[in-house]
């Protein structure tokens, strides 16, 4: 029977844990936040994704499972050498989903989380794209779909947002690489799947996603 183990390692932590001054977290190795059967007695944990608010606190999310898992939240007051208890990131979200990516957004002050949810990747009628936010990494807002302004503009059968860290530059915008898969030969009567990465980014903290540019045409 396989278990996981879900650790951040000191030198991520003293990287995303710093305080607002700057002064070096004081993280001396590495520290388990999620450990198959000890919280919630799950499994597994997998994709992980942490950031951070200005005032030092970081925020951790880690699937519970595969395909048919959620998403859990744990939170640290102190650089991450102690977590608090898991909670789920949507409780009133019945559909599988998973896959978080994670950005402060700097213009709102808050935590934005874009998830992937639905079918499988392969499936064209799968692959939603959801968003909810937090100011206290506590209470996330209601989540809110956005699948049509990923897949409207990047013309793809089914696609989703890459787990992790999303990007929150200088002036407050938000950047998030998204994997779409598109088919064609279908006249034929053979399907033939290629995938590609696309840039979108958003100037109001997530609330509108525009295509940037394909990071590679050749799929």
């Amino acid at each position: 029977m396989r278990h996981s183990i879900i650790a951040i390692s000191a030198c991520l932590v003293m990287l995303l844990g710093a305080s607002p001054k700057g002064t070096a977290a004081q993280v001396k190795k590495a520290v388990p936040v999620w450990e198959a059967l000890q919280d919630g007695n799950e499994q597994y944990y997998r994709i992980p994704a942490v950031a951070k608010f200005p005032d030092g606190r970081l925020v951790a999310l880690c699937d519970n499972g595969d395909v048919s898992g959620n998403i859990k939240v744990k939170r640290s007051f102190d650089n991450g050498n102690t977590w608090s208890s898991e909670t789920r990131l949507a409780p009133g979200f019945s559909t599988n989903h998973g896959d978080a990516a994670l950005a402060y957004d700097t213009k709102n002050k808050r935590m934005v989380c874009l998830f992937n949810a639905g079918k499988s990747f392969s499936a064209s009628s799968g692959g939603q794209i959801w968003m909810t936010t937090s100011t206290d990494g506590v209470n996330w807002t209601e989540p809110v779909e956005k699948t049509s302004q990923f897949k409207g503009q990047a013309v793809w059968e089914n696609g989703f947002v890459a787990s992790g860290n999303m990007l929150c530059t200088r002036d407050g915008s938000l950047m998030v690489v998204a994997n779409g898969c598109t088919s064609y030969g279908l006249l034929s009567g053979v399907s033939h799947e290629k995938t590609y990465e696309y840039v979108f980014k958003s100037t109001d903290g997530g609330e509108n996603w525009t295509l940037m540019s394909p990071a590679g045409s050749n799929g």
